[in-house]
């Protein structure tokens, strides 16, 4: 008997190449950021330099330690005032704050460190160690523009998403973003999956790893499928997918792709 299969593809990184956060800043003549360049309100260029200056401020507030932010590659890197990166044990103190505020009640928090818990905990968090260098990640809001919907589609994973009957894609991207996908695929000519797009909506589900577990389980009861693929670039979020399907559906054949592609063409 022929066994009813799946496929789920992540769309960032693993369809699509998404763009970088270096696409859209403002460098000067010697690759830093430029803190206050004249861009219009509310625009993704002018929120991700708002989200910098807002960084540095905090970063000498909680530390003492005044910083530059330079491009390195694809990434902006962490530098003190005489241009070398910062030590990577920085992030230890990072981490350790963290940790220390996680038991404070919020207005404590506030009146020791002079910021909201919350925007700690949010701003510190987007500071990652590669290769030796401490990187600031994509800044917060960066994904819900939609001009960072990748224009470049990874041929290896649209070869599979082409020739596959059965198959949905599963994005972290907000619900509102769902026109603005469906315009940019059609644009690239990928066809619209026969299952469906499933985008992320906060108000049923609380983080994007559990909203793909359960939505990779809806799937497979809607359209009893025996076997499933899922093709995704974050290895934590296929492992959590993994484990949820295998708890839910553990009759189910589970075959998960890391897709590596976008993380091997950024350099640093």
């Amino acid at each position: 008997m022929e066994k009813n299969v799946g496929h789920i593809f992540d769309m960032d990184d693993t369809l699509l190449f998404s763009p970088y956060v270096t696409d859209f800043v403002r460098f000067d003549d010697v690759g830093e950021v430029v803190l206050n360049p004249n861009f219009l309100e509310g625009t993704l260029q002018n929120n991700s330099h708002k989200f910098f200056r807002k960084f540095i401020s905090m970063i000498l507030s909680l530390f003492e330690l005044d910083i530059i932010l330079k491009k390195k590659g694809d990434f902006i890197i962490l530098c003190d005032q005489d241009r070398f990166p910062v030590p990577i044990s920085f992030i230890e103190d990072i981490n350790f704050i963290i940790l220390e505020i996680e038991d404070i009640i919020p207005s404590k928090v506030k009146e020791r460190y002079s910021f909201e818990k919350s925007i700690i905990k949010s701003f510190l968090g987007f500071v990652a160690e590669k290769e030796g260098r401490l990187i600031l990640e994509e800044p917060k809001g960066f994904y819900s523009y939609q001009e960072t919907i990748g224009m470049q589609a990874n041929e290896n994973v649209v070869e599979i998403y082409q020739s596959v009957k059965n198959k949905a894609i599963l994005t972290g991207r907000d619900i509102s973003m769902y026109p603005d996908i469906t315009r940019k695929l059609s644009y690239m000519g990928i066809d619209l999956p026969k299952n469906g797009l499933y985008c992320f909506d906060g108000r049923y589900y609380k983080n994007i790893k559990d909203f793909k577990g359960e939505i990779v389980n809806m799937l497979i009861e809607m359209h009893s499928w025996d076997v499933v693929h899922v093709y995704e670039d974050k290895q934590n979020w296929l492992s959590h997918i993994e484990e949820s399907v295998k708890e839910k559906n553990k009759q189910v054949e589970f075959f998960g792709h890391y897709i590596r592609d976008a993380k091997c063409r950024r350099l640093l």
